[in-house]
């Protein structure tokens, strides 16, 4: 156990305080946005750093404090609610920052602050993408159907009993790493056999349609709306890839999108926190939930800069709101202009990375730019997911034509192969 106290900042003259368990997701984001709130945050880690993935490791200067308290067992919480600072600090709010860690969370705000706990015997409702449809099943609301498939007895089945094609993704997984379409079940077979692993996977009918993502941060069983999006993403060698997510301009689509989320947010036992929750429209209409992610959204906080371009509410405003005693969720009329992100991946075409920045900065609409330092060159033969990117990027404009102009002048730096 040991913690890194950094150098006092305006956001400790704050009367509000935080506790973030895990902040993995948009990390810098959530430091950079809390200290101009001027909450205090603190945020706990249950792992080492050097433990952390790379992409989504923070900095040692991130937040007012960071403490490290290593987890053994999950079930045994007492490090973490008799640690002297922890027990001793009366938090305002306390947030979960990586669906891994929901099952901690839930029973750490049990102890800590118990009037914004989440209930943890359905943790496994926010975290396990088999339980999350089986609980909308229970609850009559559309869902996939689905099966947990065994990398390590593949050679014992036969076939699935579902309709191909199937969507399959690891239980645990994010950012579209490790999900792949089979056409039939040796695609299946093949698959395993190529990219041995020891995750348990889920295989599900897959639903072809339209993708959109619903940020919401729930208060005391009430949920409140961030921003509305729809995802657009490309196939690249039989693998979903994340390359445009623009704010819904359609006040129909926000206000069913808005009220399918806060039926599944119900049903899955949300009373507190945030969520990044991703939908597919099915060609009838139907709306399903591909997944609800018991954080904030990853990406290195784009989305919510978007929204926030936009005049939308992100989830730290929306918090920062709820502790000064203002919260009222985003409606589609404090809507502003149009926004997109672009996810841009690295190829043989691409400038250097300080001729790129200049080269797009200088575009119209620009609102920001995230070089994320991934230097591999991408071709027709690799497998990408998310977080494969070498940019992300915002772009903001009250001209909807002149923002698909520049989104295309982009596009066209980068030109990944088909």
């Amino acid at each position: 156990m040991h913690e890194i106290q950094l150098k006092p900042s305006s956001a400790n003259e704050s009367s509000k305080t935080i506790l973030i368990i895990d902040p993995i997701s948009s990390c810098q984001y959530l430091s950079d946005s809390f200290k101009k709130h001027k909450i205090r945050t603190i945020a706990l880690f249950t792992k080492p750093l050097n433990k952390i993935d790379e992409y989504m490791r923070p900095d040692e200067n991130f937040f007012d404090k960071q403490i490290f308290v290593e987890m053994k067992n999950a079930q045994d919480i007492a490090p973490i609610v008799k640690h002297p600072e922890l027990s001793s600090t009366r938090f305002d709010f306390i947030i979960n920052g990586n669906e891994a860690s929901t099952a901690i969370t839930d029973r750490v705000v049990g102890v800590l602050l118990p009037d914004y706990a989440n209930n943890p015997d359905t943790s496994h409702f926010r975290s396990c993408k088999w339980s999350m449809q089986e609980a909308l099943k229970k609850a009559g609301l559309p869902h996939i159907e689905q099966r947990l498939l065994s990398p390590a007895s593949i050679d014992g089945i036969n076939d699935l009993p579902l309709a191909y094609p199937v969507f399959c993704k690891p239980l645990g997984g994010c950012g579209s790493m490790g999900v792949f379409r089979a056409e039939k079940f040796d695609d299946i077979r093949q698959y395993f056999k190529a990219n041995p692993t020891g995750a348990e996977y889920l295989a599900q009918r897959l639903i072809d349609g339209v993708e959109y993502i619903v940020d919401a941060v729930s208060i005391d069983g009430v949920h409140y709306i961030s921003c509305v999006f729809q995802s657009l993403k490309m196939d690249f060698n039989g693998t979903p890839l994340y390359r445009q997510t623009r704010v819904i301009d359609t006040p129909e689509i926000w206000s069913r999108l808005a009220r399918q989320a806060k039926e599944t947010l119900t049903a899955l036992e949300v009373k507190n926190g945030f969520t990044h929750n991703e939908f597919m429209q099915a060609a009838d209409g139907t709306l399903y939930l591909l997944e609800c992610n018991n954080r904030n959204s990853g990406g290195k906080g784009v989305l919510s800069i978007a929204a926030s371009a936009c005049g939308f509410k992100s989830y730290d405003r929306l918090l920062r709101d709820h502790l000064h005693g203002s919260l009222v969720e985003s409606a589609f009329s404090d809507k502003q202009g149009y926004a997109t992100i672009l996810a841009i991946y690295k190829t043989n075409r691409m400038h250097a990375p300080e001729r790129f920045t200049e080269i797009v900065g200088a575009m119209p609409g620009i609102k920001h730019i995230t070089m994320l330092g991934n230097d591999t060159t991408y071709d027709a033969s690799h497998k990408l997911s998310l977080c494969d990117a070498f940019s992300f990027i915002v772009v903001q404009d009250e001209d909807c034509n002149r923002l698909k102009e520049t989104a295309n002048c982009i596009f066209e730096l980068e030109n990944l192969p088909d």
